[in-house]
């Protein structure tokens, strides 16, 4: 019984997943080149925390300064790890 039900939802869950997929793939069908073009470079720029390629180098950054000057090194010296890595 409980096999049975487990299935059911299975069947139900991968169902709903390729509506999903036909849904997302019919709005792609009507989006112009130059939107197509515009949705890969926002995927290829974004990070997974939703922040910009730019906005994380800069956050990079500034924690390794932060790191520099916590550690009493002095601002992107030679000897300090997180300085080599920039």
């Amino acid at each position: 019984m409980a096999a049975r039900r487990a299935a059911e939802n299975e069947d139900e869950r991968n169902a709903r997943l390729a509506v999903d997929r036909l849904r997302r793939a019919s709005h792609r069908m009507q989006e112009t080149p130059q939107e197509t073009v515009n949705r890969h470079e926002n995927d290829r720029t974004r990070h997974s925390d939703g922040r910009s390629r730019q906005q994380w180098h800069l956050a990079a950054f500034n924690y390794n300064l932060n790191h520099c000057f916590e550690s009493k090194i002095g601002s992107m010296s030679r000897q300090c790890y997180y300085c080599i890595i920039i």
